[in-house]
C-alpha cells in the first residue's frame, strides 16, 4: 500500500472520540474500573502522521497521552507510537481491514471495530503476563 493510501485509511478516525468502558480484573493499574475520556484525533502538518490526544479518568486515577499514528517510511508497516504520564512509551504494528482494525505490541494488543458510518467503534485490549493474553479493558468510542 503506498503512503498516500496508508494515510487516507486513517482519516475516518480524525475527530473527538467520547470514551466509556472499563478497566478488567487483569489490568496492572485501576483494575475494575470504569473509565470516561476523551480522545482527539487530527492531521499533522505535512499530512504524513495523524496525532493524537487522550484523557481517561478512572474515577481518583488519570491517563493521559499522545499517540502518532502512520508508517515511518513510505512502504513499512502502520505504526503507533504512544507516550503516557505513566512513563511508558510503546509502539504497536497497526492492521487494517475495512471497519477492523487490529493493533499488536510485545505486552499489548486490542481490537477495534468501527460501525458502518465511522461514527463509533468497540474496542478490547488484552494484556501479557507471564506469556499469556488476559483480558485488559473494553471501550466504546462515540465520535462528537
Amino acid at each position: 500500500m503506498k503512503l498516500s493510501e496508508t494515510i487516507s485509511a486513517l482519516h475516518p478516525f480524525i475527530g473527538t472520540w467520547f470514551i466509556e468502558g472499563t478497566n478488567l480484573s487483569s489490568s496492572p493499574h485501576s483494575p475494575d474500573t470504569p473509565v470516561t475520556g476523551v480522545w482527539e484525533v487530527k492531521i499533522m502538518e505535512g499530512g504524513k502522521f495523524l496525532e493524537s490526544h487522550w484523557e481517561y479518568d478512572f474515577r481518583s486515577n488519570k491517563h493521559i497521552g499522545i499517540s502518532m499514528l502512520g508508517t515511518p517510511t513510505d512502504d513499512s508497516q502502520l505504526k503507533i507510537f504512544s507516550f503516557d504520564n505513566g512513563g511508558f512509551y510503546r509502539v504497536y504494528d497497526l492492521n487494517i481491514k475495512d471497519q477492523v482494525w487490529n493493533i499488536t505490541g510485545d505486552t499489548e494488543r486490542a481490537k477495534m471495530q468501527f460501525d458502518i458510518h465511522w461514527k463509533s467503534y468497540k474496542e478490547f485490549w488484552e494484556i501479557k503476563k507471564d506469556g499469556k493474553w488476559h483480558p485488559l479493558c473494553e471501550r466504546v468510542g462515540t465520535k462528537g
